[in-house]
């Protein structure tokens, strides 16, 4: 969207809706046997995906209004469902101050395996895990709704077609110990960035709509070990009405000087960079820091069918070491 100073412009109007999110749980485990037999061996790989949507439920519009005394360029840009994901503007006109906000994104993400050895060979190892056993368990948590404030953990379920195999393992003995994963969330504060009081300043800056966005940690515990498997950071969108939402301050076309804006946003709708400077020949600094979780993009039918290759490639890998461990002389 680009609107320019000659005096035929119209007012314009641009709408969009906040995110949502919805996490995907997958968590790849191999059964083997060590080279003794009288050990059971977990091999564990979890993967996180985090997706954020747009909510459909609400919309914000944001009103632009043509100065016929200053040339503004603005431009939105918008993921394929409505999100914001940012906005370059450049105008004609005064101010003062400069303020600057960058977001360190990150993920990590861990893997551990182990189990209880027996001084008897076991049974299992001549016959269900002649071979390594492959299976995989899965859960979806959903923000979209809310975000509990106590949240109970979440007990992971074996895939439908990996059911029997699972129960199967689980009744062998010597296999009691066989992970069982639960996954939970915990949330802190926002990563709101503050920009003062929206109706007191509205004057000279247009309002723009943004949902809080929470530091949220996920982990993965094996309830048998007692052990993570994975635990990493997540930004949570505060799930709400039209009325929920904090308000980041556009600058209006002023008649002196000259102003650049532009705001990225997070897939979660978090602030990634502020950038507003005007050259009226002074200016004052700002720099707030603020930390928030690298978001996925929306799930394409590319991104599923690489997500079942590497589901598989690790399920190759793990046989792979289990046999390496089974018998070591002849790995490869």
């Amino acid at each position: 969207m680009a609107l320019s100073g000659c005096a035929s412009a119209p007012d314009a109007t641009f709408s969009y809706h906040p995110p949502v999110l919805q996490v995907a749980i997958s968590v790849t485990v191999t059964v083997s046997c060590n080279a003794g037999k009288t050990d059971a061996v977990y091999q564990i790989a979890p993967v996180v995906t985090p997706t954020y949507t747009a909510d459909r439920r609400v919309t914000w519009t944001v009103d632009l209004p043509h100065s016929a005394l200053a040339d503004v360029d603005f431009s939105p840009q918008f993921t394929d469902d409505g999100q914001l994901t940012a906005i370059n503007s450049t105008s004609t006109g005064e101010g003062g101050t400069i303020l600057k906000d960058l977001v360190s994104l990150g993920v990590d993400i861990a893997a551990v395996g182990g189990g209880k050895g027996t001084l008897k060979p076991l049974a299992v190892c001549d016959t269900l895990l002649k071979q390594p056993m492959a299976v995989i368990y899965d859960a979806n948590l959903d923000f979209s709704s809310t975000i509990p404030a106590d949240p109970t953990p979440v007990t992971l379920e074996a895939r439908s077609y990996f059911g029997p195999l699972d129960a199967e393992l689980r009744n062998q003995p010597g296999l009691e110990r066989m992970p069982v994963f639960r996954a939970s969330v915990t949330t802190t504060g926002d990563t709101r960035v503050k920009f003062g009081d929206a109706s007191i300043q509205s004057g000279a800056y247009i309002p723009l709509k943004l949902r809080e966005v929470y530091n949220g940690e996920l982990k993965i515990m094996d309830s048998h070990s007692g052990k993570p498997v994975y635990d990493s950071a997540l930004a949570i969108p505060r799930p709400g009405g039209p009325n929920d939402y904090y308000t980041v301050l556009l600058p209006k076309p002023a008649l002196f000087g000259g102003s650049t804006f532009s705001l990225s946003l997070s897939s979660s709708g978090a602030v990634k960079s502020i950038d507003y400077k005007t050259t009226s020949g002074t200016a004052s600094a700002i720099e707030v820091g603020t930390s928030a979780l690298n978001a996925a993009k929306p799930e394409s039918a590319a991104d599923r069918a690489a997500a079942l290759k590497g589901q598989a490639d690790v399920i190759a890998q793990q046989n792979r070491l289990a046999k390496c461990i089974a018998t070591p002389a002849t790995c490869q």
